[in-house]
C-alpha cells in the first residue's frame, strides 16, 4: 500500500469518523438548548446522558453521532481491494515488514508451511501494521468538574476550626464571653438585627461591621472601665447564617441560607456544584451590584492557590458564566482531558494545562484535530519549535513513540536461539551464527538470506550467504557485515532441494537463481529478488516452463504473465511456481533514467531540477526565476560529467607521461661524468619531479566555457546548450579579488582595482622568483578561458585584468635536449597552471 493509499484512508477515517470522545465535550462543545430545557429542574440532580462515545463534532440535531474505528476503514477498503479477510492477522507482536504481500489462499497454506515462509507470513502481517492509523486514546473527559462529583444536597462549612481575626461580625452572630477577676461569669452574647450586643452591668456596644479582633478589642476595653478588676476573654459561638444567590450554570441555582463563614466555593457545593455547561475559570462574586471578586477554579486545583475564594456577606451573588473556549488533550500526556482556556493560546500552553507529556509520548510527531468555520475537520501536524495557536474545540493528540525497535537485526528459521538482537557499526554474520553448533539439525547451508532495507529509500535488497563457506570451511572473505535492520533466513534442507531452483532475470534488484520452495508463487520470488525495478514493465512479463526428461532439461512451454494484475490482489495472476521456471521482466519502452542540473549561487531558487531530453539550458535557468541582483555571470563555472572523464583521462595520461619522462632523466643524469653538468641537469630533474607530482594531484572540474548573458540573448547564442544529467552550473556573486599564482613570492589574492594592468598585480606580490618565467605570465579569465598572445606561449604583456582573473607565473623551463626529448614541457606547465586556476577559482567562489 502507497503512502498515498494510506494517507487517503486516514482522511477518511477523520472525515467520517474523528476521535472518540465521551460526553464531556458533548457538553463542553455547546449545549445551552439542553440546558434551557433543564430550567424548570432547577433544584433537581442533572439526569444523565446515556455514556455511548461521540464525535468531535458531538452533536447534528441534538442527536449524539457515534465514531468509527479506523482499523473498521482500513480493513473495509483493503477487503475491497484484495479480497481477503484481515481480521486472519493477529495485531499482536507483529514483527517487521518482509518481502511481499499474500492474499487469502496464500496465507492459510503458510499456516502449513514451514520456517522458510516464516519472512513471507511477516511480509503481510508488517503491511497490515503500516496500513493502520495511528491512534490515541481519546475518551477524555472536562477537566475539574470532578471536584464537585460528592456534592451534597445541603452544605455547611465546618465550624470546627477557629474564626479569623479578620471575620466581620453580623446579625445572628454569637459571642461567648469569660469574665474573671473580682467577677466570675460566663456569659453568651448575641448580635441583635441592629448590630449591637448587650453587656451585662456594663450596656450596650455595637459591633456590627467590626472585624472579629476589632470586637474583641472594644469588649474588654469596655469591661475593664465600667467594672474595676475585671477581665474579659471573647471567643466566637453560633456563626450566623447570610443568604446569598448562586446563580448561572450551575446544577441547582437560587437562594442560599449559608454559614457566614462561607466563600464562594462553599456556595457553590451547595448549588450541586457548576454544571459541565459552566465555566470553572470566571467565577465572578458581585456584591450591591458590582463586581467584587473573580474566581478561578484551575489556580486551586492545578497549584493550590486560594487567595481567590473570598468569604461571603448576606445579599452576595455567586454567578458563573457559561463555559468558555475549550481544548481537549487526548493520548500521552499526564492529565488528558477537556481543558476551559482563559489566557493559554498556544499548544505550549495547553500542554501545562495538562501537566506536560508522558516520557513515552512522542513529542516529535503530536497532532491537532481541528473543526474549521466551514465545517470541515482538518489535521494539523504540531512543531514544539513553532508557537502554534490553538482554537477553540481543537484536540491536542500526543502519540506514544513507536513500538518498532530501531537498532537491531532478526535471525529466522533454522537457528538455535532465533530473535531480534542489538546492532551495532561492524556487526557481522559471524557474530550472531559462531558455528555450525548455533544451527539446528537439517539446517540448509548452501544458501542463507539476507533481507536488507535501505534506511532512506525504504527499498527491499536480499543478499546471499553461503553457510558452508562461511561456518565450515571458514571462508573469512563469506563473511558479511550487518546492516540495521537486516533479516537472516536460515533455511532447512526439507524445504529446498538443492536441483530444484527458479531463476528471475530481467529489471529486477536483485537477479539471480532462488531455491524453490513448495508453495512459491511469482510474487514470492519477485519480492526474493528485491521487487521491480522501477523501470520494470509489470504488464507482460514472460514465464519460461522447463522439464527434465531423462536427465536432461527441455522447454516445456513459455507463457506471459501480468504482475500489474497479481500485486494488485488478483489471485489468479498470481501463478504458482514449478522448480526450475525462469521469471523475466522486460524494460518499459524507450525508458531513460531522469536527467538533473544542479543550479548554485546567484540563481533566484537555486537546487537540482529535472530536465527533459533536449531541454537547454536558458529553459531551466527560467524555471529557477532567473539571476540575483548579485550575479557575476562572467564568472559562470558550468561542469559536465562527462567532460571531467575525458579530462581526466588525458590528465592521468599527461601524468604517466610525465612521470616517464623524469624515469629516463634520472636514468641520463646519472650517467653525466662532467660533475657541473650533472649538477644542472639534477636541478632540472628535481624540478620536474615537482612538476610531475603536481599533475598527480590535479582533479579534472569537467569546465565547459560558457558565457553567459541575459537568459533573452542567451537563447540565441551558441552557449543556450542542450542539458545533459549530471551538469552543474554555480553563478557567483562578484568576487571583487583578482588571484596571483605560480612562481611569485606571494601567491595571493588582491583587491581588484578598475584599470589596473597585470603588471601592477604582479609588483603587488614582489614580482617572480628566481625559478619564475615572468616573461611568459599568461592569465586564466573568470570563465575559464587563458589570455594567449602572440609572442611565445603567451603574450608578454596582459592587460584589462578584470574580477575573478587569475594571473600565473610560469616555472622557467629551460629548453635543452634534455628536457625536449619525448615531451612538451610548455604544455604540462600550461596545464598545471590553468588546473590550478580553476581549483582556486571554484574555493574564491564558493
Amino acid at each position: 500500500m502507497s503512502d498515498q493509499q494510506i494517507q487517503a484512508l486516514k482522511s477518511q477515517y477523520l472525515a467520517g469518523g474523528g476521535l472518540k470522545l465521551s460526553n464531556d465535550l458533548k457538553s463542553a462543545g455547546s449545549n445551552k438548548a439542553d440546558e434551557m430545557g433543564k430550567e424548570q429542574q432547577a433544584v433537581q440532580p442533572q439526569s444523565q446522558v446515556n455514556n455511548e462515545l461521540l464525535q468531535p463534532q458531538l452533536v447534528a440535531n441534538g442527536q449524539p453521532v457515534k465514531s468509527v474505528a479506523p482499523i473498521s476503514v482500513v480493513e473495509q477498503s483493503m477487503r475491497e481491494r484484495l479480497n481477503v479477510d484481515l481480521k486472519v492477522v493477529s495485531n499482536k507482536d507483529k514483527p517487521a515488514s518482509g518481502l511481499g504481500l499474500r492474499r487469502e489462499n496464500d496465507k492459510l497454506r503458510l499456516n502449513q508451511a514451514k520456517e522458510v515462509d516464516l519472512e513471507l507470513r511477516s511480509a503481510w502481517e508488517g503491511f497490515l501494521e503500516n496500513s493502520s492509523v495511528r491512534e490515541v486514546d481519546s475518551d477524555i473527559s472536562q477537566y475539574g468538574y470532578q471536584l464537585f462529583s460528592g456534592a451534597p444536597s445541603t452544605f455547611s462549612p465546618a465550624v470546627d476550626i477557629p474564626v479569623p481575626p479578620e471575620y466581620v461580625l453580623g446579625p445572628g452572630d454569637e459571642l461567648l464571653m469569660q469574665l474573671y477577676g473580682s467577677r466570675d461569669d460566663t456569659l453568651t452574647l448575641v448580635v441583635d438585627r441592629n448590630g449591637v450586643i448587650e453587656l451585662p452591668k456594663v450596656g450596650s456596644l455595637a459591633v456590627a461591621g467590626l472585624s472579629f479582633s476589632q470586637a474583641k478589642a472594644a469588649i474588654a476595653e469596655q469591661v475593664s472601665s465600667k467594672s474595676v478588676g475585671v477581665s474579659s476573654s471573647v471567643t466566637m459561638g453560633r456563626l450566623r447564617s447570610i443568604r446569598i444567590f448562586v446563580l448561572g450554570d450551575v446544577e441547582h441555582p437560587g437562594s442560599y441560607l449559608i454559614s457566614g463563614f462561607s466563600t464562594i466555593s462553599h456556595a457553590l457545593f451547595a448549588a450541586g456544584g457548576i454544571s459541565k455547561s459552566g465555566s470553572l475559570r470566571h467565577i465572578k462574586l458581585k456584591r450591591s451590584g458590582k463586581t467584587a471578586g473573580e474566581l478561578d477554579l484551575y489556580d486551586f486545583l492545578l497549584k493550590g492557590d486560594s487567595r481567590g475564594d473570598r468569604r461571603l456577606m448576606a445579599g452576595d451573588v455567586v454567578f458563573v458564566p457559561p463555559l468558555g473556549r475549550v481544548v481537549g488533550v487526548a493520548g500521552i500526556a499526564n492529565r488528558p482531558a477537556i481543558y476551559e482556556l482563559d489566557e493559554e493560546k498556544t499548544v505550549q500552553d495547553v500542554l501545562l494545562l495538562a501537566g506536560g507529556a508522558l516520557s513515552d509520548a512522542d513529542v516529535n510527531h503530536m497532532q491537532i484535530d481541528r473543526l474549521e468555520t466551514t465545517g470541515d475537520r482538518t489535521l494539523l501536524d504540531v512543531n514544539l519549535q513553532e508557537r502554534l495557536t490553538v482554537k477553540s474545540g481543537d484536540i491536542l493528540m500526543l502519540f506514544p513513540v513507536p513500538a518498532v525497535r530501531t537498532n537491531m537485526v532478526s535471525l529466522l528459521g533454522q537457528v538455535k536461539r532465533p530473535g531480534q538482537y542489538g546492532w551495532h557499526k561492524d556487526m557481522s554474520l559471524t557474530e550472531l551464527i559462531k558455528s555450525p553448533e548455533d544451527l539446528l539439525p537439517g539446517a540448509f547451508l548452501d544458501y542463507a538470506l539476507i533481507q536488507r532495507t535501505d534506511p532512506l529509500t525504504r527499498a527491499v535488497s536480499t543478499v546471499r550467504v553461503s553457510l558452508d563457506k562461511l561456518l565450515v570451511k571458514q571462508d573469512k572473505q563469506s563473511d558479511v557485515v550487518l546492516n540495521v535492520e537486516d533479516q537472516i533466513y536460515v533455511f532447512s534442507k526439507s524445504s529446498i532441494d538443492p536441483l530444484n531452483v527458479v531463476l528471475i532475470s530481467g529489471t529486477v534488484v536483485n537477479p539471480g537463481q532462488y531455491p524453490f520452495t513448495e508453495p512459491m508463487h511469482l510474487l514470492d520470488l519477485l519480492f526474493a529478488a528485491g521487487g521491480p525495478s522501477k523501470e520494470a514493465y509489470l504488464k507482460v512479463a514472460e514465464l519460461t516452463r522447463y522439464e527434465i526428461v531423462n536427465g536432461e532439461r527441455r522447454v516445456s512451454s513459455h507463457f506471459e504473465v501480468n504482475l500489474n494484475e497479481a500485486m494488485s490482489g488478483n489471485e489468479s495472476a498470481n501463478v504458482e511456481l514449478k522448480p526450475h521456471d525462469e521469471l523475466f521482466i522486460r524494460t518499459i519502452a524507450n525508458w531513460k533514467p531522469s536527467a538533473w542540473i544542479e543550479l548554485q549561487g546567484e540563481v533566484v531558487h537555486p537546487g537540482k531540477y529535472p530536465v527533459e531530453e533536449g531541454e537547454r539550458l536558458s529553459s531551466v535557468l527560467m524555471r529557477a526565476g532567473g539571476y540575483t541582483k548579485e550575479a557575476y555571470l562572467r564568472a559562470s563555472f558550468f561542469t559536465r560529467e562527462s567532460v571531467r572523464l575525458d579530462e581526466q583521462k588525458q590528465l592521468d595520461e599527461l601524468a604517466r607521461k610525465t612521470e616517464a619522462e623524469v624515469a629516463k632523466m634520472e636514468a641520463t643524469g646519472v650517467t653525466l661524468r662532467d660533475d657541473a653538468l650533472r649538477a644542472r641537469q639534477l636541478a632540472k630533474l628535481e624540478n620536474a619531479k615537482r612538476i610531475a607530482e603536481q599533475l598527480k594531484e590535479i582533479k579534472a572540474t569537467g569546465r565547459v566555457v560558457i558565457e553567459l548573458t541575459d537568459i533573452n540573448k542567451l537563447k540565441e547564442s551558441a552557449f543556450d546548450i542542450a542539458i545533459r544529467d549530471g551538469d552543474k552550473l554555480v553563478i557567483p556573486m562578484r568576487p571583487d579579488v583578482v588571484q596571483v599564482l605560480g612562481e611569485v613570492h606571494n601567491q595571493t589574492a588582491l583587491i581588484y582595482r578598475p584599470n589596473t594592468d597585470s603588471d601592477v598585480y604582479l609588483k603587488m606580490v614582489g614580482g617572480a622568483t628566481r625559478t619564475g618565467d615572468i616573461e611568459h605570465f599568461y592569465v586564466v579569465r573568470a570563465n575559464g578561458m587563458v589570455d594567449v598572445g602572440s609572442n611565445g606561449w603567451f603574450s608578454n604583456s596582459v592587460e584589462s585584468v578584470e574580477p575573478g582573473d587569475t594571473i600565473i607565473v610560469p616555472q622557467l623551463i629551460e629548453q635543452s635536449n634534455f628536457l625536449d626529448a619525448t615531451l612538451d614541457w610548455s604544455r604540462v606547465m600550461m596545464q598545471v597552471g590553468v588546473s590550478l586556476a580553476s581549483m582556486k577559482t571554484v574555493g574564491v567562489f564558493k
